[in-house]
């Protein structure tokens, strides 16, 4: 055992030999004593990626769709009222939850005259991409469309 009262320097130092790649040192107590673990899991807190899609002078029904980044789950607001009197509502969302990864959502709109709506889903591990559209002015259900890669 070895007490020191001041400061240690030392040229070398060895952990034990239960000391493994991945573990931590964990305090056991408030007097210093410790082990190595496996740290406890916990998952990082959710990113959102968000998309945009202004409303055209005809229908001015601009819509939000926002996406967790770590579950691909996606929720989509639009409003109904015009610019002058905003009136958020909630709209069909194209994307339900799917396996844990990074996402990112991409979402682009054609109009005035065709006013649809187009949002791709991008899984940033595997690189597979999901495609789905809808009218922005009378869309209830997103329509799933050829991946452009």
């Amino acid at each position: 055992k070895l007490d020191v009262a001041g400061t240690i320097r030392a040229t070398g130092f060895q952990l034990p030999t239960s000391a493994a790649a991945g573990k931590v040192l964990t305090a056991t107590n408030n007097l210093g004593d410790a082990t190595w673990q496996t740290p406890s899991g916990g998952s990082p807190a959710p990113a959102y990626s968000t998309a945009s899609i202004p409303g055209w002078p005809e229908n001015n029904y601009p819509t939000v769709c926002r996406m967790n980044t770590l579950t691909g789950a996606t929720s989509c607001v639009r409003n109904v009222a015009g610019y002058s009197n905003p009136a958020w509502t909630t709209a069909v969302s194209p994307f339900g939850a799917t396996t844990n990864g990074s996402y990112a959502l991409l979402c682009s709109g054609v109009g005035p005259a065709l006013n649809y709506m187009t949002c791709c889903r991008l899984n940033n591990t595997t690189n597979a991409m999901e495609c789905k559209h809808f009218s922005i002015a009378n869309g209830t259900t997103w329509t799933t469309i050829a991946s452009p890669f």
